[in-house]
């Protein structure tokens, strides 16, 4: 059993997603609106997206095309933390200098140096060579202290933000858009949202993406993470990194593996991770089982290339033409989220191997991914739910309708519940400290309102003697919620202020959740609410 398994953390909730996806494509709207049944409060927003089919668009059409009408959509709805891309979008864009991914300039929004947006600009040289330079103000930097690591590699000082998170005695919090973030002179307040999207080789994939990450949360944690050393030098770069990761998490009582030498038949293994380095690592993929809620990550230079996600004309070969190892066939095996690159990264850039243990202390995908890189608007592409958290627990909550025109929120968590808000007809009308919430309809009785509830869970300490910081807190703020539809009832005539019998009817079964909700058992139901207050207040 994990240390933390009672009581997780995880962030984001279905509120803070926009789904974002190609107007004319029925297979990417179907998608999109999968997506909204699975994560109830998630908001659509079609985009036309410039001409059919175009792998690549220049910086002008993608913001007449996708970023204006994306802008419009955001002006909608508050508090918008996450962007989800689906598969028919363009995979890159072009720059004067240079590309980036989709999703790594639509992460970057409008954040601007002094006055001049960021977005747009020709991406830095290294000498003749195109570099990173956008530092990521959420990443965290450090240096890794004497006996931390049993290996050595030339490129290894780019992988080391793991030795920092566990002498970290108070873990960073959820992210939201609205943190204020300055780093190198860049202002992102307002402007930096996760991205991913929802692809691999074909619209099924895209699918089988969402229904994984909601498994994941139904069942928990049920593989080991599995890091292995490189296949050369240059995707070892974060071998030293890994290996201390996979003895962190050991330490903890986590399921994990270090793999030694680079195998390329290694097979067998149920896994919740796997990372390594290698251009060919195709005989490493297919004989393993990948649980639900499993993370993916290759360093090599082209897995995400946009030719590395087609597959032939009859449907046979997927890819038809492959570029070192494409990382859809991660997802074709059944992993839930997966990172590569779409153009030429240098070996600096991919996730530090910090994401297992944020993700094992019950952050959600999105936040493992994003505080785990150093630099943003760049090649980066990460595919699957950034909601996903299967390592955490969400807060269970019911709404229940009572007489007088009442909605009553109740939460529960084994860690306590630090705050609870409820929305009515998409409309924020209460929000309350603590494990419950009352409020009373100004609207007339008998008539039907849209409920969307959510509760965020307390954060508490965590005992870790094996870590140089025996004990921790993590506080992304873990989130619960509850959807659907109450009626709101009339007063009790027989008993003044008292409860109607009527409410028997409107009231949600004893073993979860009241509404339609956005997760399995009771504890899976809350997490997404809980993130969204318990972050407004501890920030």
């Amino acid at each position: 059993m994990w240390w933390w398994a009672a009581a997780a953390v995880a962030g984001g909730a279905p509120r803070d997603v926009m789904v974002v996806y190609r107007a004319d494509d029925a297979e990417a709207e179907a998608v999109a609106e999968q997506y909204a049944v699975a994560r109830p409060g998630a908001a659509l927003c079609p985009v036309p997206s410039g001409p059919a089919g175009a792998v690549d668009v220049d910086f002008a059409t993608f913001v007449a095309t996708i970023r204006d009408p994306l802008d419009a959509c955001l002006a909608t709805r508050d508090g918008v933390d996450y962007l989800v891309t689906v598969r028919g979008l363009p995979a890159r864009v072009t720059l004067p200098a240079f590309v980036a991914s989709l999703e790594a300039v639509l992460q970057l929004g409008h954040a601007v140096d002094g006055a001049e947006e960021v977005a747009g600009r020709g991406q830095s040289t290294s000498g003749s060579v195109y570099a990173a330079s956008v530092s990521n103000p959420y990443y965290l930097n450090a240096v890794a202290q004497p006996g931390d690591f049993t290996l050595s590699n030339p490129s290894q000082r780019w992988y080391q933000s793991a030795t920092a998170l566990v002498r970290t005695e108070r873990w960073p919090k959820a992210f939201a858009v609205e943190t204020t973030a300055e780093e190198n002179g860049i202002d992102f307040t307002g402007a930096l949202r996760m991205v991913s999207r929802l692809d691999g080789f074909d619209y099924a994939d895209a699918h089988d993406l969402i229904d994984r990450a909601l498994e994941a949360e139904q069942r928990g944690p049920t593989g080991s993470f599995l890091c292995m050393h490189g296949a050369d030098d240059a995707r070892g770069a974060r071998d030293p990194e890994c290996e201390f990761a996979i003895r962190m998490l050991q330490g903890a009582g986590v399921d994990a593996v270090w793999v030694p030498a680079f195998d390329p038949s290694l097979a067998g293994q149920q896994l919740m991770g796997w990372f390594s380095g290698a251009e060919d690592a195709r005989g490493a993929i297919d004989g393993h089982v990948y649980a639900p809620g499993a993370l993916v990550d290759n360093v090599t230079s082209y897995g995400a290339v946009p030719g590395n996600f087609v597959c032939s004309a009859d449907g046979t070969q997927c890819p038809a033409s492959e570029t070192q190892t494409s990382i859809a066939r991660w997802v074709a095996a059944g992993a839930t989220g997966v990172h590569g690159t779409v153009e030429e990264p240098l070996n600096n850039v991919f996730p530090n191997a910090s994401v297992m243990l944020w993700y094992a202390m019950g952050y959600s995908a999105g936040e493992s991914w994003l505080y785990s890189e150093q630099f943003l608007y760049w090649q980066n592409l990460h595919l699957g739910d950034p909601l996903v958290a299967p390592f955490a627990v969400r807060p269970a909550v019911e709404v229940v309708a009572e007489a007088g025109g009442v909605l009553r929120v109740r939460a529960e968590h084994p860690d306590g519940v630090d705050a609870v808000r409820l929305w009515v007809d998409d409309a924020l009308v209460a929000e309350s400290e603590g494990e419950e919430l009352v409020w009373t309809a100004i609207d007339p009785p008998g008539a039907e309102v849209a409920v969307y509830a959510e509760a965020t869970a307390a954060s508490v300490e965590r005992s870790v003697p094996a870590w140089p910081i025996p004990v921790v807190t993590p506080r992304p703020g873990v989130v619960g919620w509850a959807t659907g539809a109450r009626s709101l009832l009339p007063p009790d005539p027989a008993t003044p202020g008292g409860d109607d019998p009527a409410d028997e009817a409107a009231a949600p079964p004893a073993s979860g959740c009241g509404c339609d909700a956005g997760g399995g058992s009771p504890f899976a139901l809350g997490l997404v609410a809980s993130a969204l207050a318990a972050r407004r207040r501890r920030r």
